[in-house]
């Protein structure tokens, strides 16, 4: 009984911080970022800013955390492909499959993107946001090749690489304002490009996959 009342309450402390992240987006992109008060955003979502600060430090933490959470997704789909995959063909199918699912192409999400990336009292909360998720990606890389996350460069280096590649590949994808193709297309040709740098040490053996000899 007692793990049920929990399991309810950490569901709707989520349900909270999902509402209070997406009401940050919609009143930005609506009245503008320096428009928006934490007030706002708390009422917007039908709670105190007593309840807001239980969350989040300050605004633009809520603004950023939907990008938070799709790197979460990220996390675990990537951890879910096949373990004989090549590491570079899960990253491709997992980030591909995030931009899809988060990335209708509408004026909205291109507007959403370009806040994201363009206002400077946003760029370090989410670069912060980029870093922890290479971090959790890294550690996924590290167990799916064998490797160590604290120890070896590979997990970090390609962790971040193919974060930096899909970075750069929205951003060029909102300079043609989405008139040059879909994001999936920017993406998937700049994770290509990068992809011969995700080989394997050539002096580390391949990794032992679970249930082989």
């Amino acid at each position: 009984m007692v793990e049920r009342v929990d399991g309810l309450r950490e569901r709707k402390k989520q349900a909270t911080r999902v509402a209070l992240a997406a009401a940050a987006v919609r009143l930005c992109l609506r009245d503008g970022v320096e428009r928006v008060t934490v007030d706002d955003i708390a009422a917007d979502a039908d709670v105190s800013p007593r309840t807001f600060f239980n969350y989040f430090a300050c605004k633009e933490e809520a603004i950023v955390d939907e990008s938070r959470m799709r790197g979460q997704r990220l996390i675990k789909q990537l951890g879910s492909r096949p373990h004989d995959e090549a590491i570079a063909d899960s990253l491709r199918s997992v980030m591909l499959l995030l931009v899809h699912d988060a990335t209708p192409e509408t004026k909205r999400w291109i507007a959403e993107i370009r806040m994201l990336h363009q206002t400077p009292s946003l760029l370090p909360y989410q670069l912060g946001s980029y870093v922890a998720m290479e971090r959790s990606l890294a550690e996924v890389i590290a167990d799916r090749t064998g490797t160590d996350a604290e120890r070896d460069m590979y997990p970090r280096l390609v962790a971040g690489l193919t974060i930096a590649a899909t970075r750069v590949a929205l951003s060029r994808w909102l300079d043609c304002e989405g008139r040059a193709g879909a994001a999936c297309d920017f993406v998937g040709e700049a994770l290509d490009q990068v992809a011969p740098a995700f080989a394997l040490p050539a002096d580390r053996p391949a990794p032992v996959l679970a249930g082989t000899d």
